[in-house]
């Protein structure tokens, strides 16, 4: 019995961590729905839209950060840093790539999207804004996606959950609420992505700092244990 508790909670710790940060983008989702709710069905309708859009768009963002987690770990367990830090820098250089070049798509065939979802009105004007302006703060998003895989692979999970719940309330509610407040409907959309801007470049840096303080694992007798942080 007291083994079994003892699996237990180690597969609880595991468990948790890794589940701790799925919850943080349906609150954000959550949060900036009910504010654009303020502005009418046509207003969420235009949210919504541009929620489908941004996970078609950038599904290569969402499928790069599934994969990146292995190769850092793989490369941590052979004490291998260099090669953990430059494939965070390759990550990102990727990230910005994709994002580019799906946002001048975006921009360049917006019309064809506003016809694909027969939008007109405000939910026009909102997907045309996106299109054309704030789809580019995916850039940023896509750095925080890819700083949590590090984070989970470097033994620091918390630091994901925390800058997942910190983009969720602190880089959405006051941004939504403020944008809501200033100017309608499009300054909600602005506020999202100022928020998202600002975390994910934050959790690129802190990222990027983790694994450049990493040591040499080789330098130990070749031993993947003693591959790690130096604090």
């Amino acid at each position: 019995a007291g083994r079994l508790r003892g699996d237990l909670r180690q597969i609880g710790v595991v468990a948790g961590a890794a589940l701790a940060p799925q919850h943080p983008t349906p609150f954000g989702t959550a949060v900036t729905t009910h504010v654009m709710a303020r502005f009418g069905v046509a207003a969420v309708a235009g949210q919504v839209t541009i929620d489908r859009i941004s996970i078609f768009a950038f599904g290569f963002v969402y499928a790069l950060t599934g994969a990146v987690g292995p190769i850092i770990g793989q490369n941590l367990g052979a004490g291998r840093p260099e090669r953990v830090r430059g494939t965070l820098r390759a990550s990102f250089a990727v990230t910005i790539t994709w994002v580019l070049g799906a946002w001048a798509l975006l921009a360049a065939g917006c019309p064809l999207v506003l016809r694909a979802f027969s939008a007109s009105g405000e939910t026009a004007a909102l997907i045309a804004l996106f299109c054309h302006w704030l789809a580019g703060s995916f850039i940023f998003t896509g750095s925080l996606f890819v700083a949590n895989a590090a984070f989970n692979n470097l033994g620091r999970p918390m630091l994901a959950t925390a800058f997942n719940w910190g983009r969720a309330t602190l880089g959405t509610v006051p941004f939504v609420l403020l944008g809501a407040q200033w100017g309608g409907a499009p300054a909600v959309l602005v506020g999202q992505g100022v928020g998202a801007t600002l975390f994910g470049i934050a959790a690129g840096a802190v990222a990027l700092n983790l694994a450049g303080r990493l040591h040499d694992g080789r330098t130990q007798g070749g031993d993947p244990q003693h591959a790690g942080v130096r604090v």
